[in-house]
């Protein structure tokens, strides 16, 4: 048996930004990171609408008033399955509210 050598930790590439870790506690932030081209993000941000607007009907009325029915129909056809599958699941629980049940008719 061979010794075993360490791999040499390779410089990461100059071109690609450090991740960066995304706290936020305002709907509006949220709705915005529906916008984002990274699907990490976008999987992300239908996940907490989701759980946004399970809480209560003003919850959903808010996001509506907030614009974030429009980037969520935009990501139901999305390449990426999961950001398909977590925009669809966030339409489906805001679809119970009256006016965005008339809005998505």
């Amino acid at each position: 048996m061979g010794k075993k050598t360490k791999k040499e930790n390779e410089a990461p590439p100059k071109d690609v930004f450090d991740p960066v870790s995304i706290e936020s506690k305002k709907a509006a932030t949220v709705v915005l990171m529906l916008s984002s081209p990274e699907d990490t993000i976008l999987i992300k941000g239908c996940e907490a609408i989701y759980k946004y607007a399970e809480k209560c009907d003003e919850n959903k009325g808010l996001l509506m008033e907030l614009g974030a029915i429009p980037p969520l129909l935009q990501l139901i056809v999305s390449v990426e399955k999961i950001v398909r599958r977590n925009a669809i699941m966030a339409l489906g629980v805001l679809s119970g509210h009256g006016n965005i049940m008339i809005t998505l008719l």
